[in-house]
């Protein structure tokens, strides 16, 4: 019995623990770790993402017309309109309340940062009733498998 527990104890590492030891730790000397998500729900929002149907008031559905958003492995993104890129970022994931913040190196966009994530797959939508974004503004989001600019010939 106190064998069993022994075993117990020292297999059920923390996950900060686990997590620690996988950010330093990697296959050859000096090359950066894999990352790893901490949900399958932050993964999904990884991909070249379209802005498709803007539910909310005139304002909100001008500002995000044509938009898009590419959200990179290495918690990265860059996003912009039509084909110009007009800004990037850093993002993170809060599996609590299954949201997302976009840290955007630009802050003159007017653009929401949080977005509460409703749906899994290719198709998601980002509800802006969250903290710092009360409003009722709901987004269709579609993952393209390829990256192409909404509103040009190439879509």
């Amino acid at each position: 019995m106190i064998l069993f527990s022994g075993l117990l104890l020292t297999s059920c590492k923390s996950d900060k623990t686990a997590d620690q030891q996988a950010a330093t730790t990697s296959g050859e000397e000096g090359a950066p770790a894999p990352q790893h998500f901490k949900s399958e729900r932050a993964a999904v929002l990884v991909g070249f993402w379209h802005y498709s149907m803007i539910v909310g008031d005139a304002k909100d559905k001008e500002k995000y017309q044509n938009r898009w958003i590419d959200i990179k492995r290495d918690d990265t993104f860059t996003s912009g309109l039509l084909d110009k890129q007009t800004n990037s970022g850093t993002w993170s994931f809060a599996d609590e309340t299954e949201t997302v913040i976009l840290h955007y190196d630009k802050k003159d966009e007017g653009l929401a940062y949080e977005w509460n994530i409703q749906g899994f797959g290719d198709m998601v939508i980002w509800k802006g009733n969250t903290a710092s974004n009360p409003k009722a503004t709901q987004i269709k989001m579609m993952k393209q498998k390829e990256p192409k600019f909404p509103g040009t010939a190439e879509e």
